[in-house]
């Protein structure tokens, strides 16, 4: 199958896909043509596909050989009218059950083949869900270091407390709009915030609207990581958002760090873009170019003016779940 595909797209220049034995693909409606064994009209690439495939003696059924705005292509639902992806209800329900079953009462241990099969089938539901990946990364954390497949793992509780973060998530009737969530223009932004962790608190910027934000540390959450600080930042920068008197749908939030990723404070940061339904960018700024952010978390408010005399300052509170996370 791998051969005839490359013949017709490095041959026949076919506008094809293949994954496994699925072959797909996107044609406008009215580029048909006539399949004399059928007696059908298909969309050109499939009749030109079918007709390469009856000459190299390759069968195929009629009852298989779909077209339309609506198909389920290699187990998705793909909807070409609003440019949509999804799972079928069915086979996520599926997978809901077989996560619930997974971590029901009494499942102490599970094989790695049972560990490896979930995380396969999260896995391809990932596709549609992409930022439901923190999910699983608790399943890795347990497997690590195990290679017989019959080796029994401990079921923990962190590793059940994320698969049901994502259970609920998948409850949430949810499709992925292809263009919005593929690509936006950043030089047409909603909101850009500039935020800033200090081992003392806080700083977050608003450029468009000229507001500040600064937070300090309580002694019982001081001590950390800076970089859990700085994940601190920007999830705070999101809850903050909905706060704004501007509508927002896409949102920049420039911040001078590389962070690493804390798997709950991520989860946190996904809650907060699936349920204001944000499409968002995070791009690294160097540190001498995040003046109002980094005055703002030093509590250095005059030289915060200095860099923007606009500036309008609030005083803001983390979310509680969020500090609940760092209290020592």
């Amino acid at each position: 199958m791998a051969f005839s595909t490359w013949i017709a797209v490095f041959i026949l220049l076919i506008e094809v896909f293949q994954y496994s034995d699925d072959s797909f693909g996107v044609q406008r409606a009215s580029d048909v043509q006539l399949y004399l064994p059928y007696q059908w009209l298909l969309p050109t690439n499939q009749a030109k596909l079918l007709s390469l495939w009856d000459d190299l003696g390759i069968p195929h059924e009629s009852e298989k050989q779909l077209h339309g705005t609506r198909l389920t292509i290699i187990g998705f639902l793909v909807n070409a009218d609003s440019l949509t992806i999804t799972m079928p209800p069915g086979k996520k329900q599926e997978l809901i059950k077989q996560i619930e079953s997974f971590c029901a009462p009494g499942a102490i241990k599970q094989t790695l083949c049972d560990f490896q099969h979930l995380a396969g089938w999260i896995n391809w539901a990932l596709n549609v869900f992409p930022l439901l990946r923190p999910g699983l990364c608790a399943v890795y954390q347990e497997t690590t270091g195990s290679e017989e497949t019959n080796d029994h793992i401990y079921v923990t509780n962190n590793v059940c407390e994320n698969l049901f973060w994502l259970v609920h998530h998948l409850h949430i009737e949810r499709e992925l709009l292809i263009l919005e969530d593929i690509t936006w223009d950043p030089n047409t932004v909603d909101t850009t915030l500039y935020v800033d962790a200090s081992l003392k608190g806080l700083g977050i910027w608003d450029l468009l609207l000229h507001v500040g934000y600064h937070f300090i540390f309580p002694p019982n959450i001081l001590g950390h990581d800076i970089f859990i600080y700085e994940v601190l930042a920007v999830i705070s920068a999101l809850h903050l958002v909905p706060n704004r008197v501007l509508s927002t749908h896409t949102l920049i939030i420039f911040l001078d760090t590389l962070t690493r990723a804390f798997n709950h404070l991520l989860k946190l940061a996904v809650d907060a873009l699936l349920w204001e339904d944000y499409q968002l960018c995070v791009l690294h700024i160097p540190g001498d170019e995040n003046h109002v952010a980094d005055a703002l978390s030093h509590q250095h408010f005059d030289c915060a003016f200095l860099h923007d005399p606009k500036l309008s300052l609030h005083s803001f509170q983390p979310p509680q779940d969020v500090l609940g996370v760092l209290i020592k």
